[in-house]
Parts: C-alpha cells; sequence; structure tokens
C-alpha cells in the first residue's frame, strides 16, 4: 500500500508542478514581467518550501541535522541530477550574467557554510554549531538574491 501512496504521491507532485509553472509564466505575461524573474522568485520559493517546511519541522523538533543535511543535499541534487539530465536531453544556454553573478554567489554562500559549520577546526569549540547569527547571515545572502 506505501508503494501505491509513492506512485500516487508523485504523481500528483508532478501534476502540481507543472499547474505551477503554467501558472507562474501566465501571471508573468499578464504583469508583462520577464519570465527569468518569474523564475528565480516565484518558481524558485514554490519548489523550495517543501523543503523548508521539512528542515523548519525537523529543527522544531530539535533535529537540526535533518535540516542541514536536507539543504546541502537538495543542492548537490539540483545540480548534479537536474542540470544533468536537462543538458543531457537539450543543449542549455548559459548567459553571461548567470556566469558573473548566480555562480560565484553560490560558490560564496557555499564556502560561506563551510566557514560557519566548522568551528571545531576554526575557533577550537568542542562542537560545531549554526547559531542565530550565522542564521542571519545566510538570510542577509537570501536577501541579496
Amino acid at each position: 500500500m506505501a508503494y501505491v501512496l509513492l506512485i500516487v504521491g508523485f504523481g500528483l507532485l508532478i501534476k502540481g508542478a507543472d499547474l505551477f509553472v503554467d501558472g507562474t509564466s501566465n501571471i508573468a505575461k499578464l504583469l508583462r514581467v520577464p519570465p527569468t524573474l518569474i523564475g528565480l522568485t516565484i518558481v524558485a520559493f514554490g519548489t523550495s518550501s517543501p523543503e523548508a517546511t521539512v528542515s523548519i519541522i525537523a529543527a522544531l523538533q530539535g533535529n537540526a541535522e535533518v535540516s542541514l543535511g536536507n539543504v546541502v543535499w537538495s543542492n548537490i541534487f539540483n545540480i548534479t541530477l537536474v542540470v544533468g539530465i536537462a543538458a543531457f536531453l537539450y543543449p542549455l544556454t548559459v548567459e553571461s550574467e548567470t556566469i558573473k553573478k548566480e555562480i560565484p554567489f553560490i560558490l560564496l554562500a557555499s564556502g560561506a557554510l563551510l566557514v560557519l559549520i566548522s568551528d571545531t577546526e576554526l575557533q577550537g569549540l568542542s562542537e560545531n554549531l549554526l547559531t542565530l547569527g550565522d542564521g542571519l547571515i545566510f538570510l542577509l545572502f537570501l536577501c541579496t538574491t
């Protein structure tokens, strides 16, 4: 029974994603907003909201490791599998602005995560922690995108 629910869930997820993308495309056309802007904002938040929900619930239940693992592995999955399959199926055009702004930004954010979770190595603390200040740093990263 669990497998049936899993397959039904995937089907609903795929159909919901199609409807979501179509809806945001229509909003972009109605408001005469470039589709890239819609893709970078509404769709990005929409596709990240399930991961954010899981991470928030895990953190509130005291399972912060789940939150960190969710974020890290989600990025690895998106960069490797999603982009890889998309490029395999159809050549992707990469705009020069993406190379100049987006790629260095993701590298900077990843580097910041590496530094902020290395408390034992860099500061000699007894455990690695992401604190309130670290969270504010990442929220500032979000605001600057």
